[in-house]
């Protein structure tokens, strides 16, 4: 609650009214970074920016709840499957917290036990935004491995009559003892698998975690 009330006074001393010129300033320190172009090709810096400002018109609000969660996870996702390197959106936070900073150490200059608490809220959220932006940056990733995965057991089953499937969180992926084959006893059976494997897992990092699943 008590960082509820600071995120509101922020809002109020330093954001309101003031967004578009602020968004339009971080922008252009962002636009130094070598992997802002991409933002310019692969989804536009007019509706990157839009985000950015109304993400900053709401700023902190409703932080602890799973809305807030959702919502940051879901546009890092999006920019991650838009291929924006993840540093360009970590620099986009630090450059936020950078100017809401200054801006709060300007309006409370001679009022230093104001400040100091709403600085802390500043590098709190901060701090949980790219913790968000890390995580939802990273969930297209996961999805195609679960869907390699998948595309794995399906091979495993069809080629060979394994059962491989995971029990719980964080197991490996196991051989169903039931069936007489175990891949030590036929090198070809096996060469057969890693060839259906290669074809078909997506790309080497889901190849790779498919090899040490089976190893």
């Amino acid at each position: 609650a008590e960082h509820g009330r600071l995120a509101d006074r922020i809002r109020l001393e330093v954001i309101d009214g003031k967004t578009d010129a602020l968004v339009n300033a971080c922008s252009d320190a962002l636009a130094r970074e070598r992997g802002f172009a991409l933002i310019e090709r692969n989804i536009g810096v007019e509706p990157f920016k839009q985000v950015w400002i109304e993400r900053l018109r709401a700023y902190g609000r409703d932080f602890d709840t799973p809305a807030y969660f959702a919502e940051r996870l879901a546009i890092a996702a999006a920019y991650s499957r838009a291929r924006i390197p993840l540093s360009v959106l970590q620099l986009q936070h630090c450059i936020t917290q950078q100017m809401l900073i200054d801006n709060l150490s300007l309006r409370f200059q001679e009022d230093a036990a104001t400040a100091k608490p709403l600085v802390g809220c500043v590098l709190k959220l901060t701090s949980l935004d790219l913790y968000l932006v890390a995580e939802g940056y990273h969930l297209p990733e996961i999805g195609e491995l679960r869907k390699a995965l998948e595309v794995l057991r399906d091979s495993a089953t069809q080629l060979l009559g394994l059962n491989l499937a995971v029990p719980e969180p964080g197991s490996r992926l196991t051989e169903d003892r039931r069936f007489f084959y175990t891949t030590a006893e036929d090198v070809g059976q096996t060469e057969l698998l890693a060839g259906a494997v290669r074809r078909k897992l997506p790309g080497e990092l889901g190849r790779r975690r498919a090899r040490e699943h089976l190893l």
